[in-house]
């Protein structure tokens, strides 16, 4: 496990931060996102992102809430190659007025993929790269995890990883992400989580 530790950490649109131990409490600014619209093309690339680097294969996971406030406030795990290839795994306040696991990937403009619905105030949150192929799972008790996606996504072999706070509509919330492992290591089983 890597506790996390703010100076290990970096910046892509800095917000104030809280850390302790394996712990983050991020604040998502005012109309903050990342998504890339495939039918306008137009760009939200401004949501603060702390992220580590890492070459190869990895997992991150962490339980995550947010005070959600507007729709599609969140608290997300990402994973960032380049401004048109990236992935993030959210716990989102979406357009049906549900909290759920969402999971956007993009590759030159965003998908959108709104899944479970969640009616518990958190959820575990997981990514898992092996080699060009991700996995993304969530979990309601951090044990068990069901599979959002399995993709492949031709990245680089080094990429930033970490966590982001979105509020695309609204005007901030904090995200929190607790009992955070990051490991450099892929999942021994990408479909079942495990």
């Amino acid at each position: 496990m890597i506790v996390v530790d703010t100076h290990e950490f970096h910046w892509q649109f800095k917000s104030s931060c809280v850390a302790k131990g394996n712990q983050l409490e991020i604040d998502a600014t005012e109309k903050s996102d990342y998504f890339i619209d495939p039918a306008s093309g137009k760009k939200s690339i401004n949501a603060p992102f702390l992220y580590t680097e890492i070459v190869g294969d990895f997992t991150v996971n962490a339980k995550v809430s947010t005070d959600f406030k507007d729709v599609y406030d969140a608290c997300t795990l990402l994973f960032w190659d380049h401004e048109q290839l990236w992935g993030k795994l959210c716990f989102e306040y979406t357009d049906i007025g549900a909290n759920a696991v969402v999971s956007v990937v993009t590759q030159g403009t965003s998908d959108d993929a709104n899944g479970q619905s969640i009616t518990t105030s958190h959820v575990w949150l997981q990514i898992s790269r092996q080699g060009q192929l991700f996995s993304m799972h969530y979990s309601l008790n951090g044990r068990d995890y069901r599979m959002v996606r399995y993709f492949s996504l031709p990245c680089s072999e080094k990429l930033k990883v970490g966590f982001s706070a979105q509020s695309p509509l609204g005007n901030g919330g904090t995200a929190k992400f607790k009992e955070i492992t990051i490991r450099n290591s892929s999942l021994t089983d990408m479909r079942a989580g495990s």
